[in-house]
C-alpha cells in the first residue's frame, strides 16, 4: 500500500497493567457472553503484538470466559514474532498470573515458560501493521453485504505514542474501518489519544482507555455538498435496495450517463450492510429507533426510522434542487417499503416527478406479498411512474435455465434493477405509468422489455395478477 512505517511495541508482560484487563473483561463479559453462546468465533486483531504476551493474554481471558475466538497478532519485527510463536517466557513475565493460569497454560522449561501452544488459535504475523488494515479492508469491502474478515476487539496498546498527529489518524481511520459495530478498541495509557477518535467510537473506561465502536452522525459519508444541486437523485432504501444502486453505480461509471449529473444515495437502517456498500453518499434512518439493526421486516419500525432521519435525507437530496427522484428497494419488508412511499410523498409535495423502481416478493414469502399490497397503493398515488420486477417471474425464468437457489435470483434482480434505472435515465423505456418487467432469452442472452398494464383494474387486481 506504500505504507513505510513501522509499528514496534513492548509489553513486557502477560496481563500487562491489571485493571485493564479487569475492565475489559467485564466489558467482553457484558456484550458477548449472550450474544455470542454457541454462536460464531469472535474475531480479535493485536496491533504491535512484539513477544506475544498480549495476545496469549487475551487469548486466555476469552478460554476462561468460554467464549470462542480466533486472532490475528501483527508486528514488523521479525524476531520478536518469531518469540511469539516459540512461546518460551522468562518468569519475571509471568508475575501476573494466578499459579491457576500458570498451570493451565505453561509447562516449566528450565528457567523457562513454555507455553501450551496446542490450547491456542494465535495467527502471528510479520507484517506492517498499515499493510494488514488495508488489506483486510479492500477484502471485506469486496463482499456484498456482510464482512467476513472484519474484528470486534482490537489491542493496539502503546502504538499511537510512536506516531505523530497524520500517521496517527491514518492508523485510526483503518482500525475504525475493521472493527465492527460496538467492536471494543483498547488503547494504553501512554498512548495520545487521537483527536478525532470520538468520531468513531465512545469512551467506556475513560482511565483504562476502552472504547466502543459507535456511529454518531446520520449522513455516513457524502461526495460533496455541491452535489446537493444535482438535478436526478437516486435513492437505494434497505438491504436491497442499495445493493442495487451499489451496482448502478458501478455501471454509470463505466458507461454513462454522466455521473456528474446524477448523485447515487444508500440508506438503510441496518448499519452492517450500509458500512461496506460502494456507494460515495450514505445515509443511516433511526439510530435511536432501531439501535443499528434494522426493522426486522416491520414497516412501522421503517416509518418511524425513515422519518427519525427525514432531516438528513432532505439535506442530501436537497428537494427544492431536485427535478427527478428515483426510488429502488425490494418491497415487502420494513425498510424499503415504508421509505419509498413516505419519501416518494414528501416528493410529490414538492413537485418532483418520481419514478419507484422495485422488486415483487416470491410466491412463497406470504408476509411480505401483504406488506407488498398494502405499499404499492401508497407509492402508486404518489408516483409518476412505477416500475416492477416480480422475483417469482424471475425464479420462474432461472429454474428454466436449470440455475435456481434464492441468491441467483436476487443476484440477477440486482443486475435487472440498476439497468432499468440506466434504461430510465436515458429515455429508453415506454412512458407507461404501470408497468412490469418481461424477461426472455434469445441467442443465450437475457433480454428485458416493458408490458404495459390494465391501469383501469383496481390495485388489488394489480398486485394479485403481476
Amino acid at each position: 500500500m506504500g505504507h513505510n512505517i513501522k509499528i514496534d511495541t513492548n509489553p513486557s508482560c502477560f496481563f500487562r497493567d491489571k485493571e485493564v484487563w479487569d475492565a475489559l473483561r467485564e466489558e467482553i463479559k457484558t456484550e458477548y457472553i449472550k450474544e455470542y453462546e454457541q454462536k460464531e468465533t469472535i474475531k480479535i486483531l493485536c496491533i504491535g503484538c512484539s513477544s506475544g504476551d498480549e495476545a496469549y493474554s487475551i487469548s486466555m481471558l476469552m478460554r476462561e470466559l468460554n467464549l470462542p475466538h480466533e486472532i490475528d497478532a501483527v508486528d514488523i519485527d521479525k524476531e520478536k514474532i518469531d518469540l511469539a510463536k516459540k512461546g518460551a517466557y522468562p518468569k519475571e513475565s509471568l508475575e501476573n498470573l494466578s499459579p491457576a493460569l500458570l498451570r493451565r497454560y505453561f509447562n516449566k522449561l528450565g528457567s523457562s515458560y513454555q507455553i501450551k501452544q496446542e490450547l491456542f488459535n494465535i495467527n502471528f504475523m510479520q507484517k506492517d501493521a498499515f499493510e494488514h488494515l488495508s488489506e483486510t479492508e479492500i477484502y471485506v469491502k469486496r463482499e456484498d453485504i456482510y464482512p467476513k474478515n472484519n474484528y470486534s476487539i482490537i489491542l493496539c496498546r502503546s502504538v499511537f505514542l510512536m506516531h505523530n498527529e497524520e500517521k496517527a489518524d491514518k492508523l485510526l481511520n483503518l482500525i475504525q474501518g475493521c472493527c465492527f459495530l460496538r467492536g471494543i478498541l483498547v488503547l494504553s495509557s501512554d498512548d495520545k489519544m487521537p483527536e478525532n477518535i470520538e468520531k468513531y467510537f465512545e469512551v467506556t473506561h475513560f482511565n483504562e482507555r476502552i472504547f466502543r465502536r459507535e456511529y454518531h452522525a446520520e449522513i455516513l459519508c457524502e461526495e460533496s455538498e455541491d452535489s446537493r444541486n444535482l438535478p436526478i437523485k437516486i435513492i437505494g432504501f434497505g438491504g436491497a435496495g442499495i445493493q442495487m444502486v451499489e451496482r448502478l453505480q458501478e455501471i454509470i461509471e463505466e458507461r454513462g450517463p454522466n455521473p456528474k449529473e446524477v448523485k447515487i444515495i444508500a440508506a438503510d437502517t441496518n448499519i452492517c450492510p450500509l458500512k461496506w456498500v460502494r456507494v460515495k453518499n450514505k445515509i443511516f434512518c433511526g439510530r435511536s429507533i432501531n439501535h443499528y439493526l434494522g426493522t426486522g421486516g416491520k414497516p412501522e419500525m421503517g416509518e418511524a426510522s425513515i422519518k427519525s432521519s427525514i432531516s438528513a435525507i432532505e439535506r442530501l437530496v436537497c428537494f427544492e434542487k431536485t427535478k427527478l427522484l428515483i426510488l429502488v428497494a425490494g418491497l415487502g419488508g420494513g425498510t424499503g417499503s415504508s421509505a419509498l412511499a413516505y419519501v416518494s410523498g414528501l416528493a410529490k409535495e414538492n413537485g418532483i416527478k418520481v419514478i419507484a423502481i422495485f422488486t415483487k416478493p416470491l410466491q412463497e414469502e406470504e408476509k411480505r406479498n401483504e406488506i407488498f399490497k398494502i405499499y404499492l397503493k401508497k407509492i402508486y398515488s404518489n408516483s409518476d411512474k412505477i416500475i416492477i420486477l416480480d422475483l417469482a417471474k424471475m425464479a420462474d425464468f432461472c429454474k428454466k435455465e436449470r440455475k435456481y437457489s434464492f441468491q441467483i435470483v436476487f443476484w440477477r434482480a440486482k443486475h435487472i434493477m440498476a439497468n432499468l434505472v440506466v434504461q430510465e435515465l436515458l429515455n429508453n423505456n415506454p412512458n407507461y405509468s404501470i408497468c412490469e418487467v418481461i424477461l426472455d432469452k434469445k441467442d443465450g442472452i437475457m433480454n428485458m422489455h416493458y408490458n404495459k398494464l390494465n391501469i383501469d383494474r383496481t390495485l388489488n387486481l394489480i398486485t394479485d395478477n403481476l
